[in-house]
């Protein structure tokens, strides 16, 4: 073999493993988007059943709102409990 063939092979080489490289790094990076994909989705499905389960109720009338002893109110709207 001549020289230039050497040098051309070692060039190659380098190449191939450039590229094998870069293709393990690409697809490990779009597994790893996969990964976190998936926990995310996990999670807010988790998110929500916890606010399914909360039951909210909104009055719109300020008065019909009982106070209990402690919270700071006077004592004309304290009712006993």
């Amino acid at each position: 073999m001549t020289k230039k063939r050497k040098e051309k092979l070692r060039h190659q080489v380098k190449s191939r493993f450039y590229y094998l490289f870069w293709g393990i790094a690409t697809i490990s990076v779009v597994a790893g988007q996969f990964y976190v994909g998936s926990g995310y989705r996990s999670y807010a499905r988790s998110l929500h059943r916890i606010f399914d389960a909360i039951d909210v109720e909104i009055r719109s009338d300020p008065k019909e709102y009982e106070f209990t002893r402690g919270t700071g109110g006077t004592d004309d709207n304290i009712k006993d409990l």
